[in-house]
């Protein structure tokens, strides 16, 4: 039976009818539909129903557009109809969502869904192997997510007076998480002044133990401010020198714990999509932009060849168990420090992190750029597999010895096994910002064994003024970082929301992100009025919307909770 395969990128519909001559594959370009650019009612979204008005795309500056390519394989299916329709979109919700509007609007009644991984041989044979059907959690959270942002976009330019002919972001309510937290650092910039603060030293035999004063965080009524996620280093900070002069007027201190372990410090994971944004802002200086057109270039290979990486738009960082043992065989060969056993390991195929095809190749790529991200995706793959690092850990808790109120405590580390960090020190020194390698490794005096109970003297004391550092302007690195860190790092939509942000306002200077005056007073209009102008809204969304992908939450019910506060904010 002929066939023919249905993908989004021209590249990889050559590389396919390379891989398989004889085969057709057709590229839809992108996704076939789109929410209506000029509703019929209102936004676009049935009140009642809280469906969407869907629409074929039609773009006459593009190559081919939603009405011309369905109206192009249908009459393709109409002159042979003993064709079998193969759906290859790409694995994630969008290309599950455009699987779905493929199956509509050619009235497919037969067709295979695959989800090859790669753009190999090896992945496509493995993938015909088991035709897989349309997942529709997958299609309901891509769907939930694109009415929840056309609403809140819609009433964003609404309440702005913004509104134009073109469509309002399809990035919302994320994009203003984002552009918050460059306002609010913005302003962090602005009224920072260097406000000093305090801690206590004691000195006992060759080793220190510092103060951990007791800061009560502040109570907060209402959703947390949008500052508070700027922070960066919420440590307590004692900015009362009284208060540290008092905790330092003990002649000596109770031992009240000690212990000492082995600490093991793992080798980072292979990239998924924030981590290679990141990396190739940091050792390449690239924007989100052409890191992910470079991606997606060494993703779909040519007619010259097959794909050179795993898909390059998710967020796991595991690795296949034949791609670990391939890494691990290569290691030893060189005599390097292996892990015991495979590392980051997962079974389940195409939801791992982003790896070489084809991991025996050192370097590959068509172009300079090709071969300088592909270096970093090689590396990182391959480090996953090395041993860990081991360090003797040991530390002491202790207090005054009349009423113990006041703590401190040492910590010691002392490496036994340099692991990976003796072969990847580069490293180290890359991704000490992922929070993979704990700061000052093997740093600091020896504490001596002690044991719980004992008063230990101290034999020097002191106060020390610090300075706070003044806050930084977010890089690509540090913005991703953020939201990584709040769980906002989305693989699919960073691109869209990175170049989005010139459209608002924003500006990106040396590699640096300031806010203009219009960003801010577009921000101070929205916030705090607004529930998705908060910071804590859009977290609260994407777990909702990851609870409709495992199934355990449904997504018109979600949408119906937007809406109805919508109204209530609009309406305040």
């Amino acid at each position: 039976m002929r066939q023919l395969v249905i993908v989004e990128s021209p590249h990889k519909a050559e590389a396919i009818e390379a891989l398989y001559p004889g085969t057709a594959c057709v590229a839809t370009v992108g996704h076939i539909c789109d929410l209506s650019p000029t509703p019929m009612n209102g936004v676009g979204v049935d009140r009642n129903t809280l469906q969407g008005e869907y629409v074929l795309t039609s773009n006459p500056n593009r190559s081919t557009d939603g009405v011309r390519f369905v109206s192009e394989i249908r009459r393709r299916l109409e002159e042979h109809p003993d064709i079998l329709v193969t759906l290859a979109t790409n694995p994630d919700p969008e290309g599950e969502s455009t699987a779905a509007f493929l199956v509509k609007h050619l009235g497919l009644r037969e067709y295979r869904r695959v989800l090859p991984h790669a753009i190999t041989k090896d992945a496509f044979d493995r993938a015909w192997g088991r035709s897989d059907a349309i997942n529709w959690a997958k299609v309901n959270e891509h769907e939930a997510r694109r009415v929840i942002n056309r609403l809140v976009g819609s009433t964003i330019d609404s309440f702005l007076g913004t509104s134009s002919d073109k469509q309002p972001s399809p990035f919302y309510p994320l994009q203003v998480a984002v552009e918050a937290l460059i306002v609010e650092r913005e302003r962090a910039i602005r009224t920072f002044s260097a406000k000093p603060f305090y801690t206590t030293r004691y000195g006992f035999d060759g080793w220190q133990a510092q103060w951990e004063p007791s800061i009560p965080r502040p109570i907060v009524n209402g959703p947390t401010p949008n500052q508070f996620y700027d922070a960066e280093d919420l440590n307590p900070r004692c900015h009362s020198r009284a208060s540290a002069e008092h905790a330092a007027g003990f002649p000596s201190l109770l031992v009240l714990n000690h212990f000492e372990r082995i600490e093991e410090v793992a080798p980072p994971p292979p990239l998924n999509t924030p981590a290679m944004l990141r990396a190739a802002a940091r050792q390449l200086s690239w924007g989100v932009g052409k890191t992910i057109q470079v991606a997606q270039q060494l993703f779909d290979g040519s007619r010259a060849g097959p794909g050179l990486i795993t898909y390059h738009r998710g967020s796991g960082r595991s690795v296949g168990r034949s791609v670990a043992m391939t890494i691990r065989a290569r290691l030893a060969e060189e005599r390097l420090p292996v892990s015991d056993g495979p590392s980051y390991l997962s079974e389940q195929i195409g939801c791992g992190g982003i790896v070489p095809t084809r991991i025996e190749l050192e370097q590959a790529g068509a172009d300079s750029d090709q071969q300088a991200l592909y270096r970093i995706i090689w590396e990182r793959a391959m480090f996953s597999q090395l041993r860990a690092a081991r360090f003797a850990l040991k530390r002491v808790e202790l207090v005054d010895p009349g009423r113990g109120q006041q703590k401190f405590s040492a910590t010691s580390r002392t490496m036994i096994e340099a692991g990976w960090l003796g072969t990847a020190a580069k490293i180290y020194a890359w991704d000490t910002a992922y929070g993979n390698v704990p700061a000052h490794l093997g740093t600091g005096p020896t504490l001596p064994l002690l044991s719980v109970g004992p008063i230990l003297r101290r034999q020097t004391c002191a106060v020390e003024e610090c300075a706070a550092p003044a806050p930084l302007r977010y890089t690509v690195d540090s913005l991703i970082s953020a939201l990584d860190r709040h769980g906002l790092a989305h693989p699919f939509l960073l691109p869209g929301i990175f170049r989005r942000l010139e459209c608002d306002g924003f500006v990106e200077r040396d590699g640096l992100f300031h806010a203009t005056e219009i960003a801010e007073k577009r921000y101070d209009a929205l916030y705090p009025r607004f529930a998705f102008a908060h910071i804590n809204y859009a977290i609260e969304l994407e777990q909702a919307l990851r609870l409709v992908l495992r199934q355990q939450l449904d997504g018109i019910q979600l949408t119906r909770k937007v809406w109805e506060r919508l109204d209530s904010d609009c309406s305040a």
